[in-house]
């Protein structure tokens, strides 16, 4: 018997650990073990693609909403892809969230580009009609004095 002395019937454990189905002690010099990520699914951290969903987020609040609500789906896809273990769908969902973000970011920007260039063409059309007020250069529609 291991670990049983005879003389006095003490259990004493053995010199070796993984005998005693304990695990050997903590190396910090060994790598991290893979990330337990989902029920069934051991994923190497390296392996997880990113998300986007802060770029996502952000385009879809503050550039083109319509577009990226599927940006921000899309990234929330990633994880659940990463979750369930099907790595080439998260993938696949990291593509789509990056593109649908940067689709988002160039919608956004002619949006704003065209609203802004909108409101100025406006504020400047109505100077130049008070202008016109101002200086008695209005036309009313009567070709001069005929009385």
């Amino acid at each position: 018997m291991t670990g049983i002395t005879k003389a006095d019937n003490k259990v004493t454990p053995d010199k070796d650990p993984e005998k005693n189905g304990m695990p050997p002690p903590y190396d910090a010099s060994v790598a991290m073990p893979p990330t337990i990520l989902g029920p069934r699914s051991i994923v190497d951290s390296s392996e997880v693609p990113r998300d986007y969903l802060g770029f996502s987020l952000f385009t879809a609040l503050f550039c083109f909403w319509p577009v990226g609500l599927f940006g921000v789906i899309k990234s929330r896809d990633v994880h659940r892809n990463v979750w369930r273990g099907n790595m080439p769908e998260a993938r696949k969902s990291s593509r789509w969230a990056f593109r649908l973000s940067v689709i988002t970011l160039v919608l956004g920007l002619i949006c704003w580009g065209l609203l802004i260039a909108c409101k100025l063409s406006f504020m400047w059309r109505g100077d130049d009609d008070d202008d016109r007020h101002h200086r008695g250069d209005h036309h009313d529609g009567h070709h001069g004095d005929h009385h």
